[in-house]
């Protein structure tokens, strides 16, 4: 949760002082335990800092070191595999800017291969007159930049880029389209036209030569694991997910460590697992959902917490709090419209931590995504023609969740291999024709056709994924998830908390792609090899479970009883609209939200609203 910013002049004369003043400022409250700048030349690097690991006490960014000047947010987690192959002192203290620094010397732009954490960082090579940058495999941390004509200007966060003079960002029509329908930006784009983000996996180089950038990792569908027994491949995961859990518990010792405890399997299993290397209760955090039954997952996490020692913290949320009521404060930080309607629960399960005094906390936040369900099996038997052994894991599903396997076969296997073409021809042939119509209903037909957004929602479904691994790698990579990283830390950071999520560890997450797929779907039981590495871990009501709780739920109980007549002034009370929205189609699914018939919340009601909301903060 540090803060990054920098400036460099493109034309190589010497940059001015106070040039990083509007970046730095807008990021003052990610530098709780002070700041650092350097100027050099044609380059201005800026450091917010907060310290969160032992080590970061003994350094300072942006300072040089062998004409390096560095500054980043950044937690490495393979630093005894670093400090073999680095020529660093381990004699003294190493703190992880030291391997950013090292392994830059030694492996130049290939460094980011072998770094394993959290990361974005930034590095003027003084000699080299070149400014290097790169960000983590899965987009954890933020990276923005803009590209103008006489400066390169970036920073954590995308208001804070927009704040320099230099930048003058208008409001980007295609991302809002993308957002309005509910597709995924382009890993590059921002909403503020001139702004863009640094993909994950990715790395970045300004030069006189320009601005260049090049990936250099990615999820490989085509790498698979040795065969082994599943016995073997269990142990393999129960490792990779221990250390994952260990590394993302090193923190100093005056600050508090703490988890997230939804009750179900991910968060359950990293606050369980991280318990059982503690000597004191950990501190853990829960929202109950006292008035919307579906949604509650008290019975899971009470049994969690008599299974351990923590030290709960539990909040009523719908008793506190509703999705709309801290909309203008998240959108502020976030600084742009954000796709996860549950943002307002994270807001509340940080602010919670905050007032406990944890500074890093631990999220289970993806779970679904690493390890996966397992339900791309089914369609991959079904391709390969592998039937016999398709019908038996329909079973086997079927049984266990007391489904008929034709409905399984209907919904999970062949279903998912109907040709997008196809597809396009029913609906059709049904009067659905229009793509964009299909999405929202309230979106202005004359912006769709400006902006395209047609051909993008055909394109968005002409995926290239046929095997199994091929679709979960898909999953892992998905647009949404840099998205959702960069607004849950934009949030977190407002409260001084820092998150963390052992699941995107890449050394777990590549296994987990690696993995045949009878191990992650097996008995009829989804994420069987995560269930079956925390046996004896997780109490058995949590380990065994096969629901889910219905979020969605407590997110509409939430506009129904506290939100309703601010949603309507929003929408259709506040003066013009955004020209992307139809004010007729708007005001008509408004009236049906009243009339409890609105059938697409999120895209006709809530995604406007937000668009709206922070169209007024622009």
């Amino acid at each position: 949760m540090s803060g990054t910013a920098g400036v460099v002049r493109l034309d190589g004369r010497r940059v001015r002082q106070g040039s990083l003043d509007p970046v730095m400022d807008a990021l003052d409250h990610r530098g709780p335990d002070g700041s650092g700048r350097a100027l050099d030349g044609p380059t201005a690097l800026g450091h917010q800092r907060f310290v969160t690991t032992p080590e970061a006490r003994f350094g300072s960014m942006p300072m040089p070191a062998d004409g390096l000047y560095l500054t980043a947010d950044a937690r490495i987690d393979n630093r005894d595999e670093l400090c073999r192959a680095l020529p660093v002192d381990t004699d003294g203290v190493v703190t992880d800017a030291d391997l950013i620094r090292a392994a830059y010397e030694r492996w130049g732009r290939d460094c980011p291969k072998r770094l394993v954490g959290a990361f974005a960082f930034a590095l003027w090579d003084a000699d080299a007159e070149r400014l290097f940058c790169a960000r983590d495999h899965a987009g954890i941390r933020p990276f923005y930049y803009a590209n103008c004509s006489d400066a390169f200007v970036f920073g954590s966060e995308l208001s804070a880029v927009w704040n320099h003079d230099a930048v003058a960002p208008t409001v980007d029509e295609t991302a809002v389209g993308e957002y309005l329908v509910g597709l995924p930006l382009d890993p590059t784009r921002t909403f503020a036209e001139g702004v863009a983000r640094l993909p994950p996996g990715h790395s970045l180089a300004v030069s006189e030569d320009g601005v260049s950038v090049e990936r250099y990792w990615q999820p490989d569908p085509s790498r698979t694991l040795e065969s082994r027994s599943v016995t073997e491949y269990v142990a393999g995961f129960r490792e990779r997910f221990e250390r994952a859990v260990r590394c993302r518990q090193r923190s100093p010792d005056d600050r508090k460590l703490g988890a997230a405890v939804s009750g179900g399997l991910d968060s359950s299993a990293i606050a369980c697992t991280a318990d059982r290397s503690r000597d004191a209760p950990l501190p853990t955090v829960s929202l109950r959902f006292g008035d919307v039954p579906a949604s509650d997952e008290s019975a899971y996490f009470e049994a969690v917490y008599d299974h351990g020692e923590f030290d709960p913290t539990i909040v009523d949320v719908t008793d506190r709090t509703s999705p709309m009521a801290s909309v203008d404060e998240l959108l502020s930080r976030v600084g742009a419209p954000f796709a996860a309607p549950n943002l307002y629960l994270h807001r509340e399960l940080h602010r919670a931590a905050a007032e406990r005094g944890v500074t890093v906390f631990l999220d289970g936040y993806g779970g679904d995504q690493v390890v996966s369900h397992g339900f791309e099996r089914f369609p991959a038997l079904a391709r390969a023609l592998r039937l016999r052994e398709l019908t038996a894991v329909a079973d086997d599903y079927a049984a266990r969740h007391d489904q008929s396997t034709w409905r399984v076969l209907l919904d999970r296997a062949a279903l998912p291999l109907v040709p997008a073409r196809a597809r396009e021809l029913w609906h059709r042939a049904t009067g659905e024709s229009d793509p964009v119509a299909r999405r929202s209903a309230v979106l202005d037909p004359a912006f769709a056709a400006r902006t395209g957004l047609r051909d993008r929602i055909r394109g968005e479904r002409q995926s290239g994924a046929v095997t199994a691994r091929e679709r979960h790698a898909e999953s892992v990579a998905s647009g949404f998830e840099p998205q959702t990283f960069e607004a849950l830390d934009a949030v977190a950071a407002s409260f001084g908390v820092q998150p963390r999520y052992p699941f995107y560890d890449r050394r777990l997450l590549e296994y987990c792609l690696a993995l045949p797929r009878g191990v992650i779907l097996r008995d009829g039981r989804t994420r069987w090899i995560l269930r079956q590495a925390m046996d004896g871990t997780l109490p058995p009501a949590v380990r065994d479970r096969g629901t889910k709780a219905d979020l969605s739920r407590a997110f509409e109980y939430g506009l129904r009883t506290r939100d309703e007549n601010r949603l309507r002034r929003t929408l259709v009370g506040a003066g013009p609209l955004p020209d992307a929205l139809d004010e007729t189609a708007l005001r008509d699914a408004v009236d049906r939200f009243g009339d409890c018939t609105e059938q697409d919340i999120l895209a006709n009601l809530w995604r406007p609203a937000m668009l709206r909301s922070w169209r007024e903060q622009w």
